[in-house]
């Protein structure tokens, strides 16, 4: 057994490492695939060539003609194709329609009609969503010749985007008139609803789209320019260019009252224009100054020019207040939710602006992969969603390399790549999926992070000019056509051999490139590599063995041909990335290798495998790093870090090896301010850095934020800076009263940023008073929180204070039916119940057991999802408690004697942690970052700082860190009052949320309405966040409520489920209730069936073991009414068991190491008083605590430089 004494990893990465940290992943979908037979797919008879659409919609009564129904369509299509198979009298295509009311089909050459069989022409197979078209009797279909099949149907305007297809959305104009949109999210499966059509990414086609709008209405756009239009009274008709030859369900049409340029390059050649609705002005102006330059450079890189694509191309990116995901990639029109494209100067914090850099980035790049060529079925979507991904960084980086994206792209793809494959139920990039459910499933983060990161390791592997000329290769050949995994491999063996380049494996042998990329598209899973150093023969023995992290998994015999890249001591070289060798065999050997010092393998961490070493060399590691850190590159810091965490949790090394330390230097040294002209990787930085260190009760960052919330309410400052406003907001509302929540929520209502809106959101969420928390659940459920937003919002609420979870229970129990409604789409119905899990302790686990039991019948889905998340919930619970006790005392047996001094004396206000505890040492560790760091935004300062703040005090004041939380309260209340006009955005979350965690009902308001008035998404979403801070009963009860109503959009009210157990450690157990009274109402408000059953499975991580037997409970009682969601719920809770355990277990030894390999300078502490919040009980904080550290340490192992 491997078993290293010493290593320090984090605090030398936490203090002096490069680059910003992570982002956070949001509102992302995620359905769980069911087996299905393989009778969903299209056969290959007919060879589709071009579309001509015509859609008529009707809105509202005063847009309806009489016999017409409300939010529906007129269609028809006309579809040429050619035959391909003999003898056909019969053929199928896809639809999804209301209403097929009939069909004619005509040979192109001459116009015949050709004659379909009498009383039986279509039959709809509504399980399969075909079209299936008969022939007369003897009537056959010729090979080669092409025919024209005529359908007239009727479709539905949706009510939500989770539905996809057509859906319908609606906002507020400058005057507070309601305005209609309609608008169209086709991928995967969805074109179907659209019109009848080979719904298949291979089949490819040209469109020609035709619209008749309300001529009251503003103009229509389009993939391509308007070409004609026709006032035809009531009604205009808008007939676009043709299409480039692409796949359906990249086709798309927005109507509306009200959308218009908001922002526009002013070039003809090279057009590129940001659409919004009316009230967005100016909100535009970011968007396009960094989508021109991005376009530009793949253009470049790729070796075919965007614009050259076709004919007319345009290139428009529209903001949908409403949309299902980040965004979609319609060529000529691609669709994003609004706070991913809409950034507002004071409302928008530093992670959205850079968000909306990299979604930017990853949707210009499917105009290559994805549009031009399209992976042949949705069992390759790495192909698409796998390049799309690599250069939403370093598509993004090369325009901007100031943010330095390219290390980011290390933790946010390669090492979620290694976190998601570690499991034995683990997907290839190539996986088979038939049914649309299976196809929505596979739109998973392998696909994302794994494809991505393989492709960074071919990059590595071959050169970047050889990767370059492949991959010109395969598009100069595959455009306009599909793609197989195949034709990628051709176009790399091709560029290889025209390099000339030869790269050799273990035997030797010239590396065969196809057989290396088939290998790691058709394995699951990747392999870590056991080094063996012998000093005295000067060799390294290395082993190969599949890397799991459950320790009870028996070895495979897989064996992955691995670049090995290595760098030693004596002869440190970080840069030069190419592998020595490909090791193609289990085992292998390196000769003659400098081995008195240290060794470490993948340099830079380029590769997909982890590694493990001899206890002598880790030990020499560990030296390095307390010696002088920066010899070792800071990517193989967060490696380091990364890997150890993982063998910890596999069991490969023991926990001793881990370690926790030094956010108050980070803080320290970004500050608290957003400084002038400062890069935006510091004010990135800072931003998460804040409100980590808030939320992790960090008393300085605290105090910051409510101190800054207090001069923004009172008038004192007129603005928050928008990166500032998450904590600021946050920690004002839960340090603040009903008073200061009705201040935000009233700020949130008046808002025209919808960034800014759910920033606000957040922060309601952040309340404890129980009149503001009532207010905050209940308003979920009306149209203040828009449907897209109504999952965050309940989320945003447990988030928003420890108690918040538990507090939401009873609402959730008693409005099951009126959050299903609210939330939509099943899949977020039964995120709702699995969300609220992971922010209960044990009594809430059991409380909300009860409940769901009580739902059990009637929402069966709901309480299989909610017992799942309590299984996980309390398997997180146990595997922090099993390991606290051991983190501790190895501690205090190596830590500095010197006593640090306290920097205040006042009295605690709360109980004091136990000498020892998990939360009192990770305080010591905050108090130098966020001293360094600041708990303001500093003018200019750089994005990585205002980064590692927002993180940084974000997770301090969660973890009840005094002076955070005294900061952010202070904020709330400044900013409540009036004595100060804003929160800056990177400080609204720990501000808020801390703010409405100490405060009262008004405080919840106060930011309820000023997540109503906002006309900025993401500060929209962040108020939602915040208001799940609450622990005022009444707020909570209210918020969630609020996640069944339209004031939380569909699309987020997943997201609010679980920002409420994250707001509080008392909140998942609170939501219990509420879930088991509610569960039909979630079921439906949450609209797909994947999210409902989230709903069931997040909770179980935040609950403790008292309220994961009362989760259990109420699972049962829903058991037969939602059986999936009593099944998610389940298996939840039996995680949420496992990972507590596990935590227990390990926490005492991972402090041991800390502080026996850190810097023998004890930091002082920025403050001596208590948190403002409950010591974080087994199973709150203490849940959260082994992959906080997993987190922090990786995150931190890439800041400052």
């Amino acid at each position: 057994m491997r078993l290293i004494g010493v290593i320090v990893l984090a605090l030398v990465a936490l203090t002096w490492a490069d680059g910003p940290l992570p982002f956070e992943t949001e509102d992302v979908e995620i359905l769980n695939a069911e087996a299905g037979d393989n009778n969903y797919r299209l056969p290959e008879d007919l060879d589709p060539i071009s579309y001509d659409i015509e859609i008529t919609p009707y809105f509202t009564e005063e847009t309806t003609p009489p016999g017409k129904s409300q939010f529906s369509f007129d269609g028809t299509v006309s579809i040429v194709f050619k035959v391909i198979k003999p003898n056909l009298n019969s053929f199928v295509i896809h639809e999804n329609v209301r209403l097929v009311e009939g069909v004619r089909l005509f040979k192109t050459e001459n116009d015949a009609v050709v004659p379909l069989l009498s009383g039986r022409q279509f039959e709809r197979d509504t399980d399969h969503q075909f079209l299936k078209i008969y022939l007369d009797t003897g009537t056959t279909l010729e090979v080669g010749a092409e025919y024209k099949l005529l359908v007239i149907y009727v479709g539905n305007i949706n009510e939500t985007p989770l539905s996809r297809g057509v859906f319908r959305g609606n906002y507020k104009d400058e005057k507070g008139v309601t305005r209609w949109y309609l608008a169209t999210h086709l991928q995967p499966t969805h074109s179907r609803q659209a019109f009848p059509s080979f719904d298949e990414p291979g089949f490819k086609s040209t469109f020609r789209i035709t619209i008749n709008r309300p001529t009251s209405f503003s103009p229509t756009y389009s993939n391509m320019p308007l070409e004609v239009s026709l006032n035809q009274g009531e009604r205009t008709k808008e007939i676009f260019r043709e299409t480039p030859r692409m796949s359906a369900y990249l086709v798309t049409f927005h109507v509306s009252d009200g959308f218009k340029v908001i922002a526009d390059n002013d070039d003809k050649e090279r057009p590129y224009r940001i659409l919004a609705r009316s009230n967005a002005e100016g909100q535009g102006k970011y968007a396009l100054e960094i989508g021109t330059p991005i376009t530009n450079w793949l253009s470049d890189y790729l070796k075919i020019d965007y614009y050259s694509m076709a004919k007319y191309l345009k290139n428009d990116q529209i903001a949908s207040p409403y949309w299902a995901s980040g965004a979609t990639e319609n060529w000529g029109l691609v669709t994003y939710r609004e706070l991913r494209l809409l950034y507002e100067e004071g409302e928008t914090n530093a992670v959205d602006k850079l968000s909306i850099g990299t979604i930017t980035a990853h949707e210009l790049a499917h105009k290559w992969f994805g549009n031009l060529i399209t992976c042949r079925w949705w069992d390759n979507v790495w192909i698409n969603e796998g390049f799309a991904s690599y250069f939403e960084y370093f598509a993004m980086h090369a325009a901007y390399p100031e943010l330095e994206l390219d290390d980011q792209f290390n933790i946010m793809y390669v090492q979620s790549a290694l976190s998601a494959d570690s499991a034995t139920s683990t997907r290839a990039l190539q996986h088979t999926v038939n049914s649309p459910t299976e196809v929505t499933g596979h739109f998973s983060g392998i696909s994302y992070s794994k494809g991505a990161s393989f492709l960074l390791m071919l990059k590595h592997l071959v050169s970047d000019d050889t990767f370059q000329q492949a991959l010109y290769n395969f598009l100069d050949d595959r455009k306009y056509q599909h793609a197989f995994p195949s034709h990628l491999y051709d176009a790399f063996e091709k560029a290889l051999s025209e390099s000339k380049q030869e790269i050799k494996t273990t035997e030797g042998n010239n590396l065969d490139i196809k057989s290396f990329m088939s290998y790691w598209v058709l394995e699951q899973g990747y392999p870590v590599l056991n080094v063996n150093v012998n000093r005295e023969a000067g060799t390294i023995a290395l082993e190969q063995e599949r890397f799991f992290v459950s320790p009870t998994v028996a070895a495979t015999q897989q064996v992955w041909p691995l670049p090995i890249t290595y760098t030693t001591q004596s002869s440190p070289n970080w840069t030069d990335l190419s592998p020595v060798k490909v090791m193609n065999t289990k085992t292998d050997t390196l000769q003659n290798v400098p081995t008195d010092g240290w060794v470490i393998f993948n340099v830079q961490q380029k590769n997909i495998y982890r590694v493990n070493y001899d206890t002598e060399t880790w030990l020499k590691i560990a030296q390095q790093l307390q010696t002088d850190h920066n010899v070792i590159h800071h990517l193989n810091r967060a490696q380091i870090v990364d890997d150890v965490f993982a063998l910890m949790r596999s069991e490969m090394l023991s926990f001793q090896q881990y370690v926790f330390r030094l956010l108050d230097n980070v803080i320290k040294d970004l500050g608290f301010e957003v400084e002038p002209n400062e890069h935006v990787t510091r004010t990135l930085n800072r931003f998460y850095l804040l409100n980590f260190a808030c939320n992790m009760g960090h008393q300085e960052c605290i105090n910051n934020s409510v101190n800054r919330f207090k001069s923004y309410k009172s008038g004192v400052i007129t603005s928050v800076n928008p990166n500032l406003r998450r904590h600021t907001f946050c920690e004002g509302l839960r340090a603040g009263d009903y008073e200061d929540w009705s201040f935000i929520f009233k700020r949130r209502q008046e808002s025209n940023n919808q960034a800014d809106e759910v920033a606000m959101l957040r922060a309601l969420g952040c309340t404890k008073n129980d009149q503001a928390r009532n207010e905050y659940l209940k308003n979920i459920l009306t149209d203040d929180v828009k449907a897209q937003d109504r999952l965050n919002a309940f989320t945003f609420f447990y988030m928003g204070d420890q108690s918040n979870a538990k507090f939401a229970l009873p609402f959730i129990k008693e409005n099951v039916k009126e959050i299903e409604k609210a939330v939509v789409l099943p899949a977020w119905f039964q995120n709702i119940f699995a969300n609220i899990a992971g922010y209960l302790d044990e009594e809430g686990l059991k409380e909300y057991e009860t409940m769901l039991t009580s739902i059990q019948t009637e929402y069966p889905t709901a309480f299989t999802a909610g017992n799942s998340a309590i299984a996980s919930a309390r398997a997180n619970i146990k595997w922090g408690s099993d390991k606290v006790e051991q983190i501790i005392s190895v501690v205090d047996d190596l830590s500095p004697t010197t006593t640090p001094a306290p920097s205040s004396s006042e009295e605690p206000t709360t109980e004091t942690p136990a000498p020892g505890s998990a939360t009192q040492y990770v305080f010591r560790l905050l108090d130098n970052v966020i001293k360094d760091l600041g708990f303001e935004v500093e003018p200019n300062e750089h994005v990585t700082r205002t980064l590692n703040r927002f993180y940084l005090l974000n997770f301090a004041c969660n973890m009840g860190h005094q002076e955070c939380i005294n900061n952010s309260v202070n904020r709330f209340k400044s900013y409540k009052s009036g004595v100060i006009t804003s929160v800056n955005p990177n400080l609204r979350r720990h501000t808020f949320c801390e703010g409405l965690r100490a405060g009262d009902y008004e405080d919840w308001s106060f930011i309820f309405k000023r997540r109503q008035e906002s006309n900025n998404q993401a500060d929209e979403v962040a108020m939602l966040r915040a208001l799940g801070c609450t622990k005022n009963d009444q707020a909570r009860n209210e918020y969630l409520k609020n996640i069944l109503t339209d004031d939380v959009k569909a699309q987020d009210r997943l997201n609010a489920f679980t920002f409420f157990y994250m707001g509080d450690q008392s909140n998942a157990k609170f939501a219990l209730p509420f879930i088991k009274e509610n569960v039909k109402e979630i079921e439906k408000a949450v609209v797909l069936p994947a999210w409902f059953q989230n709903i069931f499975a997040n909770i179980a991580g935040y609950l403790d073991e008292e309220g994961l037997k009362e989760y259990e409970t109420m699972l049962t009682s829903i058991q037969t009414e939602y059986p999936t969601a009593f099944t998610a719920g389940n298996s939840a809770i039996a995680s949420a068991r496992a990972n507590i355990k596990w935590g227990s277990d390990k926490v005492e030894q991972i402090i041991s190491v800390v502080d026996d390999l850190t810097p023998t300078t004890t930091p002082a502490p920025s403050s001596s008083e208590e948190p403002t919040t409950e010591t974080p009980a087994p199973g709150s904080a203490t849940v959260a605590f082994p992959a906080t550290l997993m987190f922090l340490w990786t995150a931190l192992a890439i800041i400052l430089k």
